[in-house]
């Protein structure tokens, strides 16, 4: 996540904050220092979704509001 982060132009300091409060967010605290192939399926895609929306995503942002929008007007129908 930390590579992601800096290419989204963020300083050291916020990259560290950003980290934390991720791998807090998707429960992953403790293996903050782990290699992604020791990690289970389960959490690889956590962290997978963790690195989409690091930061802010855009692309993401975008998404969950369409995929809203859409969700609200179907209950409307």
């Amino acid at each position: 996540m930390n590579v992601e982060l800096q290419l989204k132009g963020l300083a050291g300091g916020q990259v560290d904050a950003e980290v934390c409060e991720m791998l807090n967010d998707l429960g992953l605290n403790d293996k903050r220092d782990a290699r992604v192939k020791t990690l289970s399926g389960g959490m690889k895609r956590k962290l997978s979704v963790g690195i989409a929306l690091v930061g802010g995503s855009k692309v993401v942002d975008h998404f969950l509001q369409s995929f809203s929008k859409t969700v609200c007007s179907s209950f409307d129908s």
